[in-house]
């Protein structure tokens, strides 16, 4: 079986931020994560509560088990010359037939509001339509997260309804397509067309 989701030791980068694999001297921050405010309420979290201990469980097993049966990627956002964990960035749901995914991603509290979640949907994306090969991301927002939808809206996205975004807030929890409370709303970009020719 090929591995179609190992990113390489130097995962996906454009010099300030840094998409990886999580490792476990994530779990930590990762599980402080989780349990953020901002963050929970837009979730639609496998588990109840998260744990350093549970994090680097699930490091071991369910998401290498995701990544070696290319179901899912669960990685994590760093900044790109010191490597600090500033949140987590998940490609799911994935149809390889159809050549779609989902994406979903959260920042913690000091990595919010500097475009680090720009950045990070946009290095996803481009790796998900110039290497994997899909044709569609979708993503989901509460139609109270603000911030997710100004960081969809400036990597490409489109509301999926057709509706307008929600526009002029920027920074904010941007716990974005994680999940979300209450009404959602569904993204999607699609990839650009190849060039045909020689």
């Amino acid at each position: 079986m090929e591995y179609r989701l190992e990113l390489g030791p130097d995962g996906l980068t454009d010099g300030v931020i840094r998409v990886r694999h999580l490792v476990e001297g994530d779990a930590q921050s990762y599980a402080v994560g989780m349990s953020d405010h901002a963050v929970a309420p837009f979730g639609r979290l496998p588990r109840g509560r998260y744990t350093t201990d549970i994090v680097r469980h699930d490091i071991r097993t369910r998401i290498a088990y995701g990544l070696r049966d290319n179901r899912f990627a669960l990685l994590a956002v760093a900044d790109a010359i010191e490597d600090t964990f500033l949140g987590s960035i998940m490609l799911s749901d994935l149809d390889w037939t159809n050549g779609t995914g989902e994406v979903k991603f959260w920042l913690t509290p000091d990595a919010r509001g500097q475009g680090v979640a720009t950045g990070a949907l946009a290095l996803l994306c481009d790796w998900c339509f110039d290497e994997l090969g899909l044709r569609t991301v979708i993503a989901h927002t509460s139609a109270v997260d603000e911030a997710s939808q100004q960081v969809l809206t400036r990597v490409g996205f489109l509301r999926a309804d057709g509706a307008e975004s929600a526009g002029g807030l920027g920074g904010g929890a941007v716990g974005g397509g994680v999940g979300a409370a209450g009404t959602h709303v569904r993204w999607q970009r699609t990839a650009r067309p190849r060039s045909t020719t020689a």
